[in-house]
Formats: structure tokens, sequence, C-alpha cells
């Protein structure tokens, strides 16, 4: 039953054109999400830093690896309010209203650097491989000038 799916790529063009498709940008997928990995470690090591000594009951950060879980849990917009809540309390526990507003930044930052610049780079990637794969089958295709050309010939003469 599972190979039915790919029998099915046989007979229809479209989804033929769209497994090629996934197949030829999986390289470009697999970029961007190394970077995504590299902006989390990143924030994640610099949240140890900053909230890695706290003795209080925020464990979110006490190594990079749950600070990783957590960076991807405020990127995928799990329930962030509260990590952010939590952060900013703790750092306002520590360091008064600069600690408020460097909590506040710091997880801030890092969403609306995960929601808009990662997702915006996904669906460019993604486009950009739609656009690759289009101009490629348009390539083995007549140009539409030459097309209109000889319309145009064939019906003023």
């Amino acid at each position: 039953p599972a190979f039915r799916v790919l029998r099915l790529m046989f007979f229809s063009k479209t989804f033929k054109h769209l497994l090629l498709f996934t197949a030829s940008s999986i390289t470009s997928v697999l970029n961007l999400l190394l970077f995504i990995v590299v902006v989390i470690v990143v924030f994640a090591s610099f949240g140890v830093l900053l909230l890695g000594n706290t003795r209080t009951e925020l464990s979110a950060f006490k190594d990079v690896y749950h600070a990783c879980v957590t960076m991807f849990q405020v990127m995928t917009g799990d329930d962030w309010s509260l990590v952010l809540y939590s952060t900013m309390e703790v750092l306002q526990r520590q360091h008064g209203a600069a600690g408020l507003i460097v909590g506040s930044a710091f997880i801030t930052i890092f969403y609306v650097f995960a929601t808009f610049v990662v997702n915006n780079l996904f669906i460019a990637v993604i486009l950009e491989s739609f656009d690759l794969q289009a101009t490629q089958r348009d390539a083995n295709r007549p140009s539409t000038w030459l097309r209109f050309t000889r319309r145009w010939v064939r019906k003023t003469y």
C-alpha cells in the first residue's frame, strides 16, 4: 500500500514534477536548516551566558542543550511568551529594570528574527527552487516570442 503513491508518480505528470522539484531543492533546504541550527546555538549560548548562573526555577538555560530546546520552542511560537516572562522575571530580580529590558530584548529579538527572517528565507528557498524548475522546463520549449512570431506571420500572409 505504501508504494501506491510512488506508482502514482509514473501516471501523473504534475506529481512527477513535484517530486522532482522536492528532490532538487533538498540541498538548499539542508543549507537553510544548517543556518537555523547555527542561529539557535548562538542564541542559546548567549542565553546560557546571560541566564545560566541563576539559582531560580528557570532551568531552561542551565546548559546549551536545554537552551537550544528552549530557543526552538520560542522559534516555533510554542508558548514563547511564558519563556519571555520568566526570563524577564529572573533578570529583573537579579539586575532590576535593566535586567527586565535585557531579558525582554533577548527573547523578542530572537522571536522576531526567527519568525520573520528564517520563515521568509525558507519561503525564498522554496520559491527559488520552483522558479529554477520552471526555467529549466521552459528552456526545452520554443520561446513564446518565436511561437508568437510564427503565428503572426502565418495569419498576416
